[in-house]
């Protein structure tokens, strides 16, 4: 069961670097209302802590098209972007504050929707 929801996790990052890939300021609201975008959310609101480790792993190597990732998802689903986030303040606080404070500059909008705007970021 657990290699299933791994192997899962695994295609829904790809596909969801796929979606990101073609620009996150364009995904919403085209990529939100697809099939595959709902299937990816689904699994990705299901299981929010593999989901976490993935992006932490992901955004050590690749961190613009993690960014780019997490600011599609976080156009689409403010509350799952939200959980994923949270599972990762879990694993690694301080690799959370980078991941913030980072999308909080690239991604200023998208931000706000998923932390709120009265929080401070740590840079």
């Amino acid at each position: 069961m657990k290699l299933r929801t791994r192997c899962a996790l695994g295609a829904t990052a790809m596909s969801l670097a796929a979606l990101a890939s073609a620009g996150a300021a364009q995904a919403q609201p085209a990529v939100c209302s697809t099939r595959m975008f709902r299937a990816i959310d689904g699994a990705i609101n299901a299981n929010p802590r593999p989901a976490a480790r993935l992006l932490s792993r992901w955004y050590r190597f690749a961190p613009r098209l993690s960014l780019a990732e997490f600011d599609t998802l976080a156009q689409c689903d403010p509350a799952g972007a939200l959980s994923v986030y949270n599972a990762l303040q879990s694993i690694s606080p301080n690799e959370a504050n980078s991941f913030k404070a980072t999308f909080t500059r690239l991604y200023p909008a998208d931000a706000t929707n998923v932390f709120g705007g009265g929080e401070p970021v740590i840079t």
